[in-house]
């Protein structure tokens, strides 16, 4: 199961200074420390849920309506 949302906390004075926290609805959160911010953001990306495309209701229009 994929985490709804994630965010990187950063600690200074610490030997992983970068800690993920992934969260969802109805589960505990997940907490794991990086040593950098590279590697805290590529875990966020791979384990929390992709949004679906989307197209500005401004100035994008899908194909069909041209």
């Amino acid at each position: 199961m994929s985490y709804t949302a994630g965010h990187v906390l950063y600690s200074t004075g610490t030997a992983m200074p970068y800690e993920v926290v992934l969260t969802r609805p109805l589960g505990r959160p997940l907490r794991r420390s990086f040593g950098t911010m590279r590697e805290a953001e590529a875990f966020v990306r791979r384990n929390s849920a992709v949004p679906p495309p989307a197209l500005s209701t401004l100035y994008d229009r899908p194909a069909s309506n041209s």
